[in-house]
């Protein structure tokens, strides 16, 4: 536990300015907080409140420079923020200059009281939460700077750090700046919006179709009514960027760093490619299919997302100056040496998990018993599928989702979606799930493969046995089933969607880098190095299966961890990765009440009907009319958290 001078943080007051430290009161929940980017904190302001490490901090030099970041943070559209705001620091800076009265300071007060309940957004109505606290608790420091009629600036230890963060930035893997593009667009400012998503995702429209939107379960809005469509927004970002034609990324010419290898061209590697591109390396990307994009061009359905949506972003990033090589298998055409001969200064390994795990079913080996990757891929190819009437697919995952409403589109008549899982526990995306379900897949849940039965050498059914656990005690996969509750579903074809591994065949025993017991590869989490020096790895192929968005996150990672190596050969953290785990301690979520927020509904894509989708793979969303995308960011209570640290 941690002794603190002074804390309102969370509303919970600790008051230890009159208290010897061996008798001081600890706050039992601060610790974890104390430490940032390396150093101690000796004051926090923000949002939620006031904290204080160091007797010697001055409490209203420290709300000066919080008001003059707040300000700079506001939008200003609401006469709250644009005159409360203002007059706020304009007075505030009279009192820290020496040159203000006592009946000023109330005259602070009642503004900071009237910015916080007129507020139109949810960062105007908690941003003088902790100013308030500092009148409450610290007036006497106030009154003393305003009698003695000078600054108390000089008295300020260390130097101060600036945090904005969000919710919903903090749910996403890349902070994407969300509350910043939706304002972008709720003011019809397309490039603008565009040039937000783009500082850390170059793929919106690919991202605004198939992220499974950690964001929008982070929405304070949910508090309200519903979250905002975040994804529906990107995706508008987007679409209507190429419709306005300025989705067009400025080429690169002249690098002048060092020339790098990445090795995959899904979103992991392509992200790592257009980052190091745009820091002015030489990024070449290798990959083993005709066409670059990973498993969003080769295996997520065109229903979910048409195959010309992401080879336009791989487009950009080309434009950005990343050279693509397509048909380029790696540990048959080319080896580690071969790039180093060439010049290559360092590698980052991105070969993503394309090979469906077979499980070990008795009748695996049967004619019609196929992988859940393999069955989309050939599907996303356009390759003539001879489906069967009766399909059985197993799994709970987005893959055997999507084999299960392809197999519909291409001829199926009737598929079951059989999971180990309870339908609460799929891990499939909900909102996927329903559309199946809406589409008459049958699920089965809580039900494990037992055996797969032959007729003339042929899958013919699968024996299921009733799952009664898919996890043991201490949360590890282990499902364990009641032999003795069984049901058989007939079928012809049986596709086996239960997860999937990387394809590491070119590994040579000569080679560093190391794998792990599940055959991923083995990184240094925060460097992201293999065993092998000047190699890196990330993606799918390290994490095992995960979304498009945490590949681009990882991507990122790379491209940055790979800079590093080459400026400097040492490791440190970026800002974004010093605010990435400290704002998830600190509860971004947490506020001390919502304010008042008038109800509104919830604007939704539009989606083609039960009947069309039948008739092929074409995309079942729409996408939203500019007009309801103008009314669905109108819902965003803008829910920045802005904090100044001391340390």
């Amino acid at each position: 536990m941690e002794t603190i001078v002074f804390s309102s943080w969370g509303e919970e007051v600790i008051d230890n300015r009159q208290v010897k430290d061996g008798q001081a009161i600890l706050h039992k929940d601060l610790a974890f907080v104390r430490v940032f980017s390396g150093k101690q904190i000796s004051a926090l302001i923000g949002w939620n409140g006031l904290l204080i490490w160091d007797r010697k901090i001055s409490v209203v030099g420290l709300v000066d420079s919080y008001l003059s970041e707040a300000l700079n943070l506001s939008c200003g559209e609401c006469d709250a923020c644009n005159l409360g705001l203002k007059a706020m620091t304009q007075i505030h800076h009279r009192i820290i200059q020496g040159n203000s009265k006592e009946e000023e300071l109330e005259a602070f007060a009642r503004l900071a009281r009237w910015v916080k309940d007129t507020g139109k957004c949810n960062f105007g109505q908690t941003v003088t939460t902790p100013i308030l606290d500092v009148l409450l608790h610290y007036k006497e420091e106030y009154e003393g700077v305003i009698k003695r009629g000078r600054s108390s600036r000089d008295s300020i230890p260390g130097h101060y750090e600036r945090v904005i963060t969000s919710p919903c930035a903090e749910a996403c893997p890349v902070r994407m700046d969300v509350p910043g593009y939706i304002q972008m667009m709720k003011n019809n400012r397309v490039q603008e919006a565009l040039s937000i998503i783009s500082e850390n995702c170059i793929f919106p429209g690919t991202v605004g179709r198939v992220c499974g939107h950690p964001c929008e379960e982070a929405c304070i809005r949910a508090k309200v009514d519903f979250p905002v469509a975040i994804r529906a927004i990107k995706r508008s970002v987007a679409d209507s960027a190429y419709e306005e034609g300025v989705f067009n990324i400025e080429a690169i010419q002249g690098k002048g760093k060092e020339k790098v290898a990445i090795i995959g061209a899904g979103p992991a590697g392509l992200a790592a490619g257009y980052r190091l591109s745009r820091m002015g390396y030489g990024a070449a990307v290798f990959e083993k299919n005709t066409e670059p994009g990973g498993m969003a061009i080769s295996g997520i359905p065109d229903y979910r997302l048409p195959k010309e949506v992401i080879q336009k972003e791989v487009a950009q990033v080309e434009r950005a100056g990343v050279l693509i090589k397509t048909g380029k298998i790696f540990g048959k055409d080319f080896s580690f040496n071969d790039l180093w001969n060439q010049g290559y200064k360092a590698i980052f390994l991105a070969v993503g998990a394309g090979k469906s795990k077979m499980i070990p079913i008795p009748g695996k080996e049967l004619s019609g018993v196929v992988g859940g990757i393999e069955f989309l891929r050939d599907a996303k190819s356009g390759k003539p599928i001879k489906v069967a009437d009766r399909v059985v697919v197993i799994g709970g995952g987005n893959v055997a989702v999507d084999c299960a409403r392809t197999a519909l589109r291409i001829g199926a008549k009737e598929v079951h979606l059989v999971c180990l899982e309870s339908r609460q526990g799929m891990p499939a995306n909900t909102m996927e799930i329903a559309e199946a379900l809406a589409e008459d897949v049958i699920l089965h849940a809580s039900w494990g493969p037992g055996e797969i039965i032959g007729v003339s050498g042929r899958a013919g059914g699968v024996v299921f046995q009733k799952c009664i656990a898919v996890f043991d005690e201490q949360r590890n996969f282990n499902p364990r089933c009641d032999i003795a509750k069984t049901t058989k579903i007939a079928a012809e074809m049986v596709i086996l969607a239960v997860g999937q591994e990387p394809d590491l065949f070119f590994l040579g025993k000569d080679d560093q880098v190391r794998t792990t017991n599940v055959n991923t590869v083995e990184i240094e989490p925060k460097s992201l190095c293999t065993q092998q020096p000047g190699v890196f790895s990330g993606g799918d192929c390290v994490t095992g299966p995960a979304t498009f968005i945490e590949a681009i996150a990882h991507g990122n990672s790379a491209a940055l961890k790979i800079h590093q190596y080459l400026r400097t050969g040492e490791f440190f953290e970026s800002d974004k990765e010093k605010l990435a785990e400290w704002g998830k301690k600190i509860g971004t979520q947490n506020q001390r009440d919502m304010g008042l927020f008038s109800k509104g509904v919830r604007q939704n894509p539009a989606t083609i009907s039960l009947d069309e989708r039948k008739k092929g793979l074409i995309e079942v969303e729409l996408g939203m009319a500019r007009e309801a995308v103008l009314k669905e960011t109108q819902r965003c209570l803008r829910c920045y958290r802005l904090m100044v640290l001391v340390t």
